[in-house]
């Protein structure tokens, strides 16, 4: 035989044994499905029992014999959220069980399927949090993201300014009737108040001549009647009514409508473009001054106890405690200390760079600091992120913070110069620091938080002594 027929003899043998094997088992010279890609999903988390993350898997045609696909859970982080914990049965820090190395059948004639992982539900406030399925098959691999969506009463209102951030930037908790923007209001008793579903508050509206008025204002003295006369009158079922703190007040604070007053007006009626007393004395060692909430711009700022100011009142509304107020400068019940440069909130769920940029060492005392204007700080984070493992401290999502953020670590109740905690927080200055969220009155503006007392207000952009700030980054949140 010559050469050239063994040639032809070897290749048609060749194909024989191709055809015979039909790619994968589906005979008779078909190939079989193959899986193109597993999809992302995401979930509410619930309150109690579980519920499923439901990863679709797509494939290119119908499944002639079977296909299979090995899968396992695995805890990642996702820009903006946290990381999910994994365990063996849900209970106290699970969030969903883990699955490792699992075979899904695909079996014939489906053209999709389904990876399913078991969320355990609680009532516990937590950011989102993602992990990853990873999976495999003879021919494909990849990995999917999956999002356990927090549906309880926690966090800060108002932090989706851009839409990247807050309940309204996902579609499971975004309604377009509750509220604007990073908000979710609920009305109660025919509207004589209003439940916050975000924080779990419940608050007092303003309405007719009475004890309600909206016209009613009082020294700081005055105010103890105004709580007792609430609470006799057991407003909306409840008799826990009390001023709030002024960060309880400023989460009412609508920092992106640039309407007047700075507040819904809608969950709210009736409210005056006036400041608001808090329930917080100043830390200036004089016992003489008080913080309020000014809605017409929605500053926070102090004044005389002596002037008379507007009210409204804050009830626990049988839903959660109120967050327990710091014990000292150096309460430590609040922040973790990761070891790692970062620090953890408990009561929101963020992450904070320990150190104000510019600043390193555990003591954040190496280096000179930094100062910024405002487009300069928002440029920040990107040169952070792109080193990631040096000065991103392992991560790639920094930002600024939202005014509502970064006005959370003020700590107004107990400490002064800085009004920040300094055992959390090392060489705390008591200086200006940028949020990312514009002034909606004025462009020339931005918000800033000083962290002399915790005053929150604008500051010019750019252009001036005044528009040099500091910058602390933050990461994960709602």
């Amino acid at each position: 035989m010559s050469i050239s027929k063994i040639k032809k003899a070897v290749a048609l043998v060749a194909l024989a044994v191709l055809a015979s094997c039909g790619g994968g088992g589906g005979g008779g010279g078909t190939t079989e499905a193959r899986v193109t890609g597993v999809a992302d999903a995401q979930v509410l988390e619930g309150d109690t029992g579980t519920s499923t993350l439901r990863f679709v898997v797509s494939l290119d045609k119908a499944v002639g014999s079977g296909v299979h696909l090995t899968w396992s859970t695995v805890t990642t982080y996702k820009g903006g959220t946290g990381a999910a914990t994994g365990g063996a049965t849900c209970g106290a820090g699970v969030d969903y069980i883990s699955v490792s190395n699992r075979d899904l059948l695909i079996a014939a004639g489906n053209t999709s399927a389904e990876i399913q992982v078991t969320v355990c539900g609680d009532t516990t406030f937590e950011p989102n949090e993602t992990l990853a399925v990873k999976w495999s098959t003879v021919d494909n691999s990849g990995t999917a993201l999956g999002t356990i969506v927090n549906d309880d009463a926690g966090g800060l209102n108002g932090t989706g300014v851009a839409g990247s951030y807050g309940r309204d930037s996902n579609p499971l908790t975004n309604d377009g009737t509750d509220g604007r923007l990073g908000f979710s209001f609920a009305q109660v008793a025919s509207g004589a108040c209003t439940r916050d579903k975000v924080t779990g508050l419940l608050w007092e509206n303003k309405a007719g001549t009475g004890t309600h008025s909206p016209s009613g204002t009082y020294t700081y003295a005055n105010l103890a009647a105004f709580v007792a006369a609430v609470n006799a009158e057991n407003l909306c079922g409840f008799n826990d009514w009390r001023l709030p703190t002024p960060e309880e007040l400023a989460s009412l604070v609508d920092n992106g409508s640039g309407g007047v007053p700075a507040i819904d007006s809608t969950f709210f009626p009736n409210s005056q473009p006036s400041p608001y007393w808090t329930s917080t004395t100043t830390q200036d060692g004089l016992g003489t001054n008080a913080w309020f909430v000014d809605f017409l711009t929605g500053a926070v700022s102090w004044d005389n106890k002596t002037n008379a100011k507007a009210a409204r009142l804050v009830s626990n509304g049988g839903s959660t405690a109120p967050a327990p107020l710091p014990t000292s400068c150096t309460d430590s019940t609040r922040f973790t200390n990761n070891g790692d440069g970062t620090i953890s909130d408990k009561r929101t769920g963020l992450m904070w760079k320990q150190c104000a940029e510019g600043l390193s060492g555990t003591s954040c005392t190496t280096g000179a600091g930094g100062s910024f204007d405002w487009n300069a700080a928002l440029a920040r984070p990107a040169a952070t992120n792109a080193d990631a493992n040096g000065s991103g401290l392992g991560y790639a999502d920094w930002r600024l913070p939202t005014r509502a953020e970064l006005s959370s670590i003020t700590e107004r109740e107990q400490c002064f110069n800085p009004a920040a905690n300094q055992a959390t927080f090392a060489n705390a200055e008591p200086l200006g620091f940028w949020t990312s969220t514009p002034y909606a009155y004025n462009t020339s503006l931005a918000w800033a938080v000083d962290f002399m007392e915790g005053e929150v207000g604008p500051a010019l952009k750019t252009g001036s002594g005044s528009s040099s700030k500091r910058v602390r980054l933050v990461r994960a949140g709602q």
